[in-house]
């Protein structure tokens, strides 16, 4: 039978072996996917993806977008990728990758939409 200081020391071993590879994509292997999650809906009379700005890292992101209302939106991340049409009560997922700066989101069905923003920014290095 094994003691309890031996079942001590080997969990704490598989502890730690599970911590480290668990937490292995926080030091930069670049193949991480940020998701950013916006909703449409009508604030003060106004068309508006909320949040109206974001941030993110530089790379691949993508855009959950939900469209709580009765007809359909666009989306785009202006000067990256071609519009995306999100039907009415229905949610779509749109992937860019993004290199630092701040990019215009924008329904281009309804030019009186008020447009939001995302800033990507460089990640960090340890």
């Amino acid at each position: 039978m094994i003691d309890g200081e031996t079942d001590m020391k080997r969990y704490i071993a598989l502890a730690t072996l599970a911590l480290f590879f668990s937490g292995c994509h926080f030091f930069g292997s670049g193949n991480e996917v940020e998701t950013v999650y916006l909703t449409n809906l009508i604030e003060n009379g106004a068309k508006v993806w909320k949040p109206a700005e974001l941030e993110a890292y530089a790379g691949k992101v993508v855009f959950e977008l939900e469209n709580t209302l009765e007809e359909a939106h666009g989306f785009v991340v202006k000067g990256v990728n071609d519009p995306v049409v999100v039907g009415p009560k229905k949610t779509v997922k749109v992937t860019a990758n993004l290199k630092p700066g701040t990019y215009p989101l924008e329904c281009h069905l309804h030019p009186a939409h008020v447009p939001s923003s995302i800033t990507i920014v460089e990640k960090a290095k340890l």
